[in-house]
This record gives structure tokens, C-alpha cells and sequence, in this order.
């Protein structure tokens, strides 16, 4: 299935807008029921698990918050090189490979 480019990099905005907003609603939203995160070899294997496990915890509860620093196709995946930071001061920079379909993020691979 061939990827609306211009829609993922939508959803991919979506999330960032939503997780800086600390909408978590928001944030669940973007993920389809049967998503999956890979987390630098921790993997989520539900959106429940993503936001119950990773998300809220590790991002929405501590005030993360997301800057998107680049970005670029890589086949079928858009990739983001995010600066985040914490309200506390604590930070890192990573990237999400999004897989995006139909509107909805169906995995990610997110690495350092």
C-alpha cells in the first residue's frame, strides 16, 4: 500500500502537537488499536501499552516535551529527530520512525 506522504507527516504533527500540549486523549488518538513502539528495544505491542506504559509515564507525566529537529523519508517511514526536554531539565535527542497509514501511526521505532 503505497504511503499519502502529506497525511503522515499530518499525523506525525498531530502527536507532537498533542504530547507538547500533554493531551493525552490527543496523543491516543493518533495510534491505531494495534500499534506498536519500539522504545531502543523495549517494545509496545498495543496502544494501551504505548500510552500506559511509555507515553504517559515518560513523556505526558513528566512534561516532556517534543522539538522536531529534522526530518526525512526513509521507504514508507517518516523519520523525526526530536530534542526533548523535561520539565524537571533532564533531556536527550532521539528518532521516531513513524509507519503511518490510513491517518493512524501503526509502529514506530524510536532510537538514540
Amino acid at each position: 500500500m503505497p504511503v499519502d506522504k502529506a497525511e503522515a507527516e499530518r499525523v506525525a504533527r498531530r502527536f507532537l502537537d498533542a504530547a507538547n500540549a500533554g493531551d493525552a486523549k490527543g496523543v491516543e488518538a493518533a495510534f491505531a488499536e494495534n500499534a506498536r513502539f519500539d522504545s531502543v528495544g523495549r517494545v509496545y505491542p498495543s496502544r494501551a501499552d504505548i500510552m500506559n506504559r511509555f507515553l504517559i509515564p515518560e513523556v505526558l507525566d513528566v512534561g516532556g516535551r517534543y522539538k522536531a529537529i529534522g526530518s526525512r523519508w526513509d521507504g514508507d517511514r517518516y523519520v523525526v529527530r526530536y530534542d526533548f526536554k523535561t520539565s524537571g531539565g533532564g533531556g536527550e535527542s532521539f528518532s521516531y520512525a513513524f509507519l503511518i497509514q490510513d491517518g493512524l501511526i501503526r509502529d514506530v521505532a524510536g532510537r538514540y
